[in-house]
């Protein structure tokens, strides 16, 4: 089973495609080159022969990140899902820095003015255990769980055995086939967002509710 991913959510952005819970190939993007999605994914699908239509699903980073990067993912995803009927996984951002090992985890990001985001996640064997994303303004990670970030400079003390991640998709690909399999999907109409920070729309409609 093939999926189609994309993540804008942070500075690198990933475009991806996964067989079977396994990366068959990941290329990284700028901001600046993440204008055309769409066309690194025919890329993706032209070098490995393979077809639209046998790709079973698609997947989206949904935050926490940049607003617009989160948007850009989310409506490419949408559409493509619209387009050709097929599902979408969507898939907390924060798990491009998951590491592969087994274990328990807190994945962490700095979140400026909104505070630093975190999500929980436990591999045991092939079965991955995520909680909800979470934002907290005053954060310390929890002493049961390895700290995991692609940055600690946020942090006033540096957890021990804290691991530094860089961006990959190792993890989300396995994580998305995982989802799937339990179906848990979404359409166009239904793929939620998860936003690090509100837009100023956003506060001035909550101002006036």
């Amino acid at each position: 089973m093939y999926c189609l991913f994309l993540d804008f959510s942070f500075s690198v952005g990933v475009c991806a495609l996964f067989e079977d819970g396994s990366v068959v190939e990941e290329v990284h993007l700028s901001r600046a080159d993440s204008k055309h999605p769409c066309r690194v994914w025919q890329d993706l699908l032209g070098r490995k022969g393979i077809s639209l239509d046998e790709v079973s699903f698609f997947s989206c980073g949904i935050g926490p990140g940049s607003f617009t990067g989160i948007r850009n993912a989310a409506a490419t995803v949408k559409g493509a899902s619209y387009a050709t009927n097929k599902p979408i996984v969507a898939l907390s951002s924060l798990l491009l820095f998951a590491p592969l090992k087994e274990g328990s985890f807190c994945i962490a990001v700095d979140g400026g003015a909104g505070g630093v985001y975190s999500q929980r996640l436990e591999k045991r064997g092939d079965t991955y255990i995520l909680s909800p994303t979470t934002q907290e303004k005053e954060f310390s990670f929890p002493p049961d769980v390895t700290a995991v970030s692609p940055s600690f400079e946020w942090c006033e003390s540096l957890p021990k055995g804290a691991i530094v991640q860089k961006t990959s998709a190792l993890v989300v690909a396995k994580v998305a086939f995982q989802e799937w399999k339990l179906g848990n999907v979404h359409t166009s109409k239904t793929l939620p967002l998860a936003y690090l920070r509100k837009t100023q729309a956003e506060i001035e409609r909550e101002k006036r509710a």
